[in-house]
């Protein structure tokens, strides 16, 4: 037993340390924000709704009209987690122009990210899942930039997301076609920046119509992919973690073979 316990004891602490070497940790930002259509910027520090149900805020930008809230009262941001992943959840959009609507602006940003909490290089995904009631096709058209841009130099920074032929529901991103960027000396850098994704939801023909929804019950996101290759230290550390996994699974398998005899 105490074989046993003891290298189930290395073999965690092992893989809490490659999972640390291989991921650089928690993305460190100071705030969120978020706006529709040229409206006012909700931010993450002093709110987490858009004021309430949906519909609760209208913003008009050149004669078209959005309303817009929330979907519930769980709040509208996804914040950093252990997996580089923030946006934009729980929110509904709905066209309130007679005449229809020609796309959907968002404007989201992650002000105040810490460099030091970024790989040195790395793909910016953004994802959308979600609805509409529009009858399609639809594109997301994003355009992503950040301040000061000497500090995180941005790569493929433009790009579209095809959207449903039809009505209904919606999950697509850019994993295809990523925003880059190389960052050889931010693990030591204690700069901040901005980092402002720009998403304007469009059909392709024609426009939304009077009444048409979007909805993102899950999100609309910005997850961070460390591409980085891994250091050798990290590689060091997998093989401590795999040495421990074969040797905790030959102690397994002993203790089974005496168990039956």
């Amino acid at each position: 037993m105490g074989t046993r316990f003891s290298l189930s004891v290395r073999l965690a602490v092992c893989a809490a340390c490659f999972t640390f070497a291989a991921y650089g940790g928690v993305l460190s930002l100071s705030e969120l924000g978020v706006n529709v259509a040229g409206g006012s910027i909700v931010y993450s520090n002093s709110s987490t709704s858009w004021g309430g149900l949906f519909p609760t805020q209208t913003a008009t930008s050149g004669g078209v009209t959005w309303d817009y809230g929330d979907i519930n009262s769980s709040g509208i941001f996804l914040l950093p987690s252990s997996n580089y992943i923030v946006g934009l959840t729980d929110s509904e959009f709905q066209c309130a122009t007679p005449g229809g609507c020609g796309a959907l602006g968002i404007t989201f940003t992650l002000y105040g990210v810490a460099l030091s909490s970024l790989p040195a290089s790395g793909d910016l995904i953004i994802g959308l899942n979600g609805s509409t009631t529009n009858a399609g096709p639809l594109q997301a058209l994003y355009s992503v930039s950040d301040t000061p841009s000497a500090a995180l130099p941005l790569f493929d920074s433009t790009g579209l997301i095809p959207l449903p032929l039809t009505a209904g529901a919606f999950s697509a991103s850019n994993a295809g076609a990523p925003v880059l960027f190389n960052c050889p000396s931010c693990s030591t850098s204690g700069a901040l920046v901005n980092i402002t994704v720009f998403l304007e939801i469009d059909p392709t023909a024609g426009t939304f119509s009077d009444g048409d929804t979007v909805t993102l019950p899950s999100s609309f996101t910005v997850t961070v992919v460390n591409t980085t290759a891994p250091e050798p230290a990290s590689g060091v550390v997998a093989g401590l973690g795999l040495a421990a996994l074969g040797a905790w699974r030959r102690v397994r398998a002993s203790a089974r073979e005496r168990d039956r005899s």
